[in-house]
């Protein structure tokens, strides 16, 4: 393992684009966790003792320290472009004249609300840039898939687990940073989220851009019903999964989630389980108690979302807010027919629900041990 880890001074420097490619990464690290003895909590007899790590892929990753590259800038301008925004808007709310351009546009927005509803505007063309592939090779991301899907049928994507803030899901379904279309040609996808980020002034454009709407029926009916291969994913553990995103653990909200189904049943769509091994390795969370808990509760019920707290790494010093360069799989799990009912009954929806909760088991189990390397705990479903 010694001589696998001091060998990483070979490999070519990401500071050099297209050094790697993406699975060229993603199968250099891979390999060097799977060398690192991945079985948690067994330590290495190669470990120093006085090592302040506690197990062998702690070690690892202490050993690797991936340079200040590219991607790590392209990923620190995504930041950067969601606090500009941000700051754009206050600038606009304040400042005379322009205040008013901008009630202008709230006018629009309004006159506009549905376009979240409306499969969205998605420019091919913002979902192609080669910036999201310098985003997927930063950790590096990769897609699996397990088997090809029929471009003459509709589909429901289930995305597990939420993890902090989904990465997985953004760069890889949102934008091409995964190879999506090349790995599933002819699958139309819209990636679904919270309704209120639809308005929020100039993130909503960009949002729109990448083909995401809102997690609604409305929504999701309007997108599935354009017909032969349109699909949705629904990032189903939602708020409440995130504040249980654990490194290592891998606990979904998914036992009382059923109101999904009962919506793939409606428009005969092919419920599909997609697991993202390593989703909650990006960030540190910490857990809060007492009033800080309390709040996020109450903002969670009055706004949908919550903000859990974490930390990751930073690009100067050893903490901040970006996540981790720790590799992401997400696999594509087997595609579970639904027959098309207009009025499924709670007996049907609770024999697909079990029958998609199994198909979740089954594409962790296949992987738990190749691409599940860090994991302290089974998986478990509440």
């Amino acid at each position: 393992m010694i001589k696998t880890i001091e060998n990483m001074e070979e490999f070519p420097s990401s500071d050099k684009p297209g050094s790697f490619s993406e699975s060229e990464m993603a199968e250099k690290i891979t390999g060097i966790f799977k060398e690192a003895r991945t079985l948690l909590h067994q330590p290495s007899e190669d470990m120093d003792s006085n090592s302040p790590c506690t197990t062998s892929v702690d070690y690892a990753i202490s050993k690797w320290k991936p340079k200040k590259s590219y991607q790590t800038i392209a990923f620190a301008g995504l930041y950067a472009i969601v606090a500009l925004v941000m700051l754009v808007n206050i600038f606009c709310i304040f400042i005379p004249g322009i205040n008013i351009l901008f009630l202008g546009y709230w006018v629009f927005i309004y006159f506009d609300r549905n376009a979240s509803r409306s499969s969205g505007r998605p420019k091919q063309w913002v979902k192609n840039l080669r910036y999201w592939k310098w985003i997927a090779n930063y950790f590096p991301m990769c897609i699996h898939v397990t088997q090809e899907l029929d471009p003459k049928k509709t589909y429901m994507f289930g995305y597990h687990p939420h993890g902090v803030i989904s990465l997985g899901a953004l760069v890889c379904f949102a934008s091409n940073g995964g190879n999506f279309t090349e790995k599933l040609p002819g699958i139309d996808l819209r990636l679904l989220t919270l309704r209120l980020n639809f308005f929020v002034p100039v993130l909503r454009e960009l949002l729109l851009w990448l083909g995401l709407c809102d997690v609604s029926k409305p929504s999701i009916e309007h997108h599935l019903g354009r017909g032969a291969g349109n699909a949705v994913m629904i990032v189903v553990g939602g708020a409440q999964e995130s504040l249980h995103a654990d490194t290592g653990a891998y606990d979904l909200t998914l036992k009382n989630r059923k109101g999904f189904v009962k919506i793939a049943l409606r428009s005969g769509s092919s419920l599909v389980p997609v697991f993202s091994f390593g989703e909650t390795e990006l960030f540190d969370l910490h857990h809060s108690d007492g009033f800080a808990a309390r709040a996020q509760q109450r903002m969670k019920k009055l706004l949908g979302f919550t903000l859990p707290m974490f930390s990751g790494k930073g690009i100067w010093l050893a903490r901040g807010l970006l996540p981790y360069q720790r590799p992401v799989h997400i696999v594509i799990g087997q595609p579970i027919d639904c027959p098309k009912i207009l009025e499924p009954t709670q007996e049907d929806i609770e024999e697909y629900h079990e029958k998609y909760v199994e198909g979740v088991i089954a594409v962790f189990n296949a992987n738990k041990k190749t691409v599940g390397m860090t994991r302290v705990q089974e998986l478990r479903i509440s």
